[in-house]
């Protein structure tokens, strides 16, 4: 814009001294070179502090790189680049085989732990039923001792008698205490619960569901309305679910964010409400008014091809020395209609 201006100055003094036939000298070509230059000065130093101008604009669209939650075979993708999709449609499938074969082993674990389970509190039972068997012995046992202590205290019995009672009596201790271990480990283990599910039944459970949640994702759908912008799959490559590795860069339906960066020296007259006035390369020899809150196009955009990381040159005109706001209008303009001049290829 800068050179814009000088240049519209030189074309007005060439015009100045062939309209008023000034003649051209040193003294006259030097006032005019120092004339326009600080003419030019004072009006570039006001205009770009009052009028804050920025070529750094750009259109940010939200993108999701996709990258499949587990890794195998692409065996098809159906989606097309460009195409409208809706949320849930597929984008591409992986092989589910590997993951059918899991869910069934998990199955198969899982109903084997139960039929333990089951199996365990039989064994429960039937530990308790030894261990009330084996009390019932050593009550018997020991009533039998402590009449035979009688009955030798009277002479009824021999000692030898008495020590057979005492070894039978503490026999059937033993064993009581044994059938009580046994009892008390089958009962831990069939009660051994994580929220009332046994423990091998609930880890199985959850292995199951892992792997049926394995399964869901072998096929890949997307996430919002939109398109896919790049796709890099075809069937019989390999997807690894990296997260430094997209397989698809998914581009939402959405308004694209319009978002300009100044200088700090222009911070001062960047206020809310002012009024704003963009161009675009893509679109040349038009503008567009917004006001600064959210940088908001009042004109529909969509009738433009606007492509993704499109970017904008951006004026911000304010209320300080408002009459230099003209000469800003003009030079924006001005560099719109040059946007018609390329030469790429040429």
């Amino acid at each position: 814009m800068d050179l814009l201006l000088i240049l519209t100055y030189a074309a007005f003094a060439y015009g100045a001294f062939r309209l008023f036939k000034i003649p051209v000298n040193a003294f006259t070509l030097l006032t005019a070179v120092l004339g326009g230059a600080a003419l030019i000065g004072a009006l570039l130093l006001g205009m770009n502090y009052n009028h804050p101008y920025t070529s750094e604009a750009r259109f940010y669209f939200n993108t999701t790189p996709i990258i499949p939650a587990v890794s195998g075979v692409v065996t098809e993708v159906p989606v097309q680049g460009n195409t409208m999709l809706k949320a849930g449609d597929i984008l591409f499938r992986i092989d589910p085989k590997p993951f059918e074969n899991a869910v069934k082993a998990k199955e198969a674990a899982l109903a084997a732990a139960v039929q333990t389970t089951h199996q365990l509190r039989a064994t429960a039972d039937s530990a308790q039923k030894k261990l009330e068997s084996a009390l019932a012995d050593r009550d018997g046992a020991r009533d039998v001792f402590e009449r035979s202590k009688k009955l030798h205290a009277t002479g009824a019995i021999a000692q030898a008698q008495l020590e057979r009672d005492k070894n039978n009596f503490n026999a059937a201790e033993a064993i009581a205490q044994s059938a009580k271990s046994e009892a008390d480990r089958a009962l831990l283990e069939a009660e051994a619960v994580v929220k009332g599910v046994n423990t091998d039944v609930a880890r199985l459970q959850a292995e199951l569901d892992t792997a049926k949640f394995n399964l869901e994702q072998t096929v890949v759908r997307a996430p919002t309305n939109g398109t896919v912008q790049q796709n890099f799959l075809r069937p019989g490559m390999y997807a690894a679910s990296m997260p430094l590795r997209p397989v698809m860069v998914f581009l939402h339906n959405e308004k694209p964010k319009f978002a300009a960066a100044f200088l700090q020296n222009s911070a001062q007259r960047i206020e809310q409400g002012s009024e704003v006035e963009f161009i675009l390369p893509a679109v040349p020899g038009r503008f567009f008014k917004v006001k600064i809150v959210v940088i908001k196009p009042e004109e529909d955009l969509s009738k433009y091809l606007i492509v993704p990381g499109s970017t904008a040159q951006v004026a911000v005109y304010t209320h300080h020395m408002h009459h230099l706001a003209i000469m800003r209008k003009v030079l924006l303009r001005m560099k719109s209609w040059t946007n018609f001049i390329f030469g790429d290829g040429h």
